[in-house]
């Protein structure tokens, strides 16, 4: 696509706008950040409007989507995507932001085609939709944010599910998701990787890390000490990770179309409650224990901020504790209708979280 070719000079061409801005105004602050937002404001909305007249011309008869890239998210919205055909027809193509989500999506077989553009191009078509659950035409994006969701009052949302069932207008019974699907390829790649790291049956993946929610609240330290302890009874343990601070650990940075195939060899997988929690429970995976936090405190957001903000969107419970609510939101059958987890809570007591969690280990596998 031209618009996504020349995308770089474009940036380039803003970034000098704003630099002169920037000079030019340099001890007015107030008249300086007033005029780059013009600039910024009326370029993007060109680059917007440039990016819409190219797909509707290239891509007509096609519903165009712009999903949130939270893991999460893609994994609901594609999903349900056999299901809007079924009840729309047509073919379905789905604008990324980056090459992990692209490939991600072109797991799923009712998704027709996949597209990356530039993220920061992406970043304002989602973060200015509106919300609505109104249906684009063919060849128009649609862009989908639940942070915007902007539902009917008479309707009762309880969970993500039901937010991109109400933007997809698919029935709430609607229960035909579909799984991602994969090449010999994918699994011979898994194999090769298990060999090179020379890894037995006895494996354990450990994913301590999270986008949305504050993962600094369970230290790395205790992600070390549960490692240790592990590796003492005689597992090998696999960190998903890139991170300096486990360097003396065996680390293996997985794509997002490889770690459901990769968990599936696992013995066990113990995560911190994230969207790869939930990638990994549309898989065969032996055993997956997802840890939740009891404050599910978030990475970016206040705690009063975050909880307003889901109040916007969602029905809460009065007769639920916060805690109780987002689990009603985003716990694994929330998200993926995956019963067979094990759901541990942290309440800041490590030694709790590690007893449990061997309880649950020593258990033998759960399918």
């Amino acid at each position: 696509m031209e618009l996504v070719n020349h995308w770089n000079l474009k940036k380039f061409f803003l970034k000098f706008l704003i630099n002169l801005v920037n000079i030019g105004f340099m001890f007015n602050k107030k008249c300086r950040v007033a005029i780059r937002d013009k600039i910024y404001t009326k370029f993007m909305t060109l680059l917007v409007k440039n990016l819409s007249c190219s797909l509707k011309e290239k891509f007509p008869e096609y519903w165009i989507f712009l999903p949130h890239y939270a893991i999460g998210d893609l994994i609901i919205f594609a999903r349900c995507i056999k299901a809007f055909k079924a009840k729309f027809g047509g073919k379905v193509l789905v604008i990324t932001p980056n090459k992990s989500r692209h490939d991600f999506m072109t797991l799923f077989p009712s998704i027709d085609k996949s597209i990356i553009i530039d993220k920061e191009l992406y970043n304002y078509v989602l973060f200015n939709s509106d919300g609505s659950t109104t249906l684009k035409p063919k060849g128009e994006i649609y862009a989908l944010l639940a942070d915007n969701f902007k539902r009917n009052k008479d309707v009762y949302i309880k969970n993500m599910q039901d937010v991109y069932k109400e933007f997809l207008n698919l029935s709430r019974e609607c229960c035909d998701f579909e799984n991602p699907k994969h090449s010999i390829n994918d699994y011979s790649y898994i194999d090769e990787l298990w060999c090179k790291n020379q890894l037995s049956d006895k494996t354990i993946l450990l994913l301590p890390f999270a986008n949305t929610f504050n993962d600094k609240v369970l230290t790395i330290d205790f992600w070390k000490l549960l490692a240790n302890k592990l590796i003492d009874l005689g597992y090998d343990v696999v960190f998903s990770s890139q991170d300096k601070r486990l360097n003396k650990y065996k680390q293996i940075f997985l794509p997002l179309n490889k770690v459901g195939v990769f968990a599936e060899k696992c013995y066990a997988s113990i995560s911190l409650k994230s969207g790869l929690t939930d990638l990994i429970s549309l898989y065969n995976a032996p055993k997956l224990i997802a840890i939740y936090l009891k404050k599910f405190s978030h990475k970016s957001m206040s705690s009063d901020l975050y909880i307003n903000t889901l109040r916007k969107v969602y029905d809460f419970n009065p007769n639920l504790s916060i805690s109780e609510q987002l689990f009603q939101i985003y716990s694994l059958e929330a998200v993926t209708n995956y019963r067979e987890g094990i759901e541990i809570f942290f309440n800041g007591d490590r030694e709790e979280l590690l007893q449990k969690i061997f309880e649950e280990i020593n258990k033998g596998q759960n399918k």
